[in-house]
């Protein structure tokens, strides 16, 4: 594990290095500015990484998200319950019979269950 004196240390060897080097003209300030940048965007860069993947946008990939308001309504409206009537009172009177209490008994608890 790596000490706060060794952190120090190196930070201080880095800092001669550079003093050395601007000395002897090897780097300019202007290269030393151009590396601050990059390490700056960089750690710009690391920071977005780190973000939740929740702040970035998604793009919705729903079956039926992008069907048209109308065609929703009629389904809604006019469709669902037409269905529902054809459930709940033809198909479950014809399997019971019209005359059987089980047939009422049954479409008004799937009504009801379904609602």
């Amino acid at each position: 594990m790596v000490t706060k004196e060794q952190i120090k240390l190196e930070a201080e060897c880095q800092q001669e290095t550079v003093a050395k080097m601007l000395e002897e003209k090897i780097i300019t300030q202007e290269d030393l500015d151009k590396e601050k940048q990059k390490e700056a965007e960089r750690e710009r860069e690391r920071e977005r990484a780190k973000r939740p993947q929740d702040l970035k946008k998604k793009s919705v990939n729903l079956p039926f998200y992008n069907i048209s308001r109308i065609f929703s309504f009629i389904t809604i409206v006019i469709i669902a319950p037409i269905v529902e009537e054809c459930v709940f009172r033809y198909l479950i009177f014809e399997i019971f019979d019209k005359n059987n209490p089980l047939a009422y008994i049954l479409s008004g608890l799937g009504f009801i269950f379904l609602h």
